[in-house]
């Protein structure tokens, strides 16, 4: 076990790949037909060990008749990467006939191809199936790359959620974010990123592919007396470091190829041209090209936001050099004024308009002070039904506040003006709960001080305010 640890260890540090790189990732096992508690736990264990990742067990539960009606389901699933032959479909028809207690067969394959709206997910395996999209999906939101584990009927989940993700609006994560690995696999085509491992004596594939097809074996494990149909995960995983290997390297090259295709942002920098604000410089400290279409976002101190397409088809930055954006003829003249603007530049997928390459945010204030005297500090205070009226010094400099009010479940209210009077922020009306405070602090028109009142009436509220010093970004 040492040895192997050690063996990953010189991986990834001769791969490259820094401990920051390998975060934002989940490694999902997902158990196949009949394997049991313990055995799901070990191979799971097993995993973690020879990759030496974090690795969770996706939970593929026996159903009905003690795991019986899991064999009904792998019938379906197989049957369903392609048309059902004569046969699939007569049977389909009887058991549920039979099982439900009703002579209308075609009623009850209705019924069921109705909650299989997932592909190849059959009737009793739904539960599973609803449970790990959904914990992928809370992933996805999160921004994480996903690899996916599935051992023999696990391998039926892995193409359902590749297949359900990829006919949803999840398309681009499904081919970019996921990568899969399959052990004694029966399918028949590879869902997406797909690697598999199965041994040229595994009986259960071998029977399977005397009726369908089936991806070619690719890995000869010999012969054991502990296990006659060469299928268990534990022949797999555990018997034998050759097939062993061989998983933990797909999902490391999982690892390596994800790192590069999915959620990447590029490393670069934009800057105003002082002389001539006509000119947007991009830099590109990345070590690949960067090329697509262009999105320049401009928020005025009033908060009134202008969004430009660059007009060419697409921004294109060569790895290590810088680009000068004329942003002249499409109304970028506002970035003349003496005014603090928030500049956002963004670049897009030229295939994928929903996928952000490259983001990166200024503030620019031409002919600005340049050694503006600072906000001395941030305001952070609560109270209750005193609330709260008192002048906050946000220094000389330009730029962004932010901060937190929370009312928690008594509704109480909060304003923000300027020194003239002028309201740059308020909650409006008395609220309960937690809400995010943004104005911006202009000093040269409006002064360096704002006048913050806290309303409260209501006899045991609760409140707590946070304010940060004006911010560039």
């Amino acid at each position: 076990m040492k040895i192997r640890l050690i063996l990953v260890v010189m991986l990834l540090l001769s791969s490259g790949f820094s401990v920051a790189q390998i975060e934002g990732y989940e490694i999902y096992f997902i158990n196949g037909m009949w394997n049991t508690e313990p055995q799901a736990e070990a191979a799971t264990i097993n995993l973690s060990d020879s990759t030496g990742l974090p690795v969770t067990w996706l939970r593929n539960d026996k159903r009905g008749w003690y795991g019986w009606m899991d064999l009904v389901d792998v019938l379906k699933e197989k049957a369903s990467e392609s048309p059902y032959t004569r046969v699939d479909k007569f049977l389909a028809e009887h058991f549920w006939s039979l099982y439900f207690g009703r002579d209308d067969a075609k009623y009850w394959v209705e019924y069921s191809e109705t909650l299989m709206k997932y592909n190849d997910v059959g009737v009793w395996s739904r539960g599973n199936f609803l449970s790990m999209r959904s914990r992928i999906l809370t992933d996805i939101g999160q921004q994480k790359r996903i690899i996916l584990v599935g051992h023999s009927q696990g391998n039926f989940f892995v193409n359902s959620l590749y297949n359900d993700l990829l006919n949803s609006d999840y398309s681009y994560e499904a081919d970019n974010c996921i990568g899969s690995v399959g052990i004694a696999s029966p399918l028949s085509n590879k869902p997406g990123m797909y690697f598999y491992v199965t041994n040229t004596k595994d009986l259960v594939i071998n029977a399977i592919r005397l009726r369908y097809s089936v991806l070619g074996a690719n890995i000869k494990l010999p012969y054991t007396s502990d296990d006659k149909t060469g299928h268990q995960l534990y022949t797999y995983l555990e018997r034998f470091a050759a097939s062993r290997d061989a998983v933990s390297a797909h999902i490391w090259d999982h690892l390596d190829y994800l790192n590069q295709t999915c959620f990447y942002k590029y490393n670069i920098d934009i800057s105003v041209d002082q002389n001539d604000p006509f000119y947007l410089r991009v830099e590109n400290n990345d070590d690949r090209d960067l090329k697509g279409p262009a999105t320049i976002e401009i928020i005025r101190p009033d908060g009134e936001k202008d969004i430009y397409n660059y007009p060419r088809d697409n921004l294109i930055v060569d790895s290590g050099k810088a680009y000068v954006m004329n942003t002249g003829g499409f109304g970028s003249t506002k970035l003349d004024s003496p005014d603090t603007h928030r500049i956002t530049l963004r670049v897009r997928d030229p295939k994928d308009k929903n996928k952000i390459l490259a983001e990166e945010t200024i503030s620019h204030a031409p002919g600005a002070d340049p050694d503006p005297e600072p906000c001395p500090e941030p305001l952070s205070t609560s109270g209750g039904i005193e609330g709260y009226d008192g002048w906050l010094d946000l220094g000389e400099e330009s730029g962004w506040v932010y901060g937190m009010f929370e009312a928690f479940l008594i509704p109480d209210n909060i304003a923000v003006f300027s020194e003239s009077g002028r309201k740059l922020w308020s909650t409006a009306q008395f609220f309960r709960g937690r809400k995010e405070v943004m104005f911006h602090h202009d000093p040269d028109e409006e002064g360096r001080y704002v006048r913050v009142q806290v309303y409260a009436k209501y006899t045991n509220t609760e409140w707590e305010l946070e304010l940060d010093c004006p911010s560039v970004y």
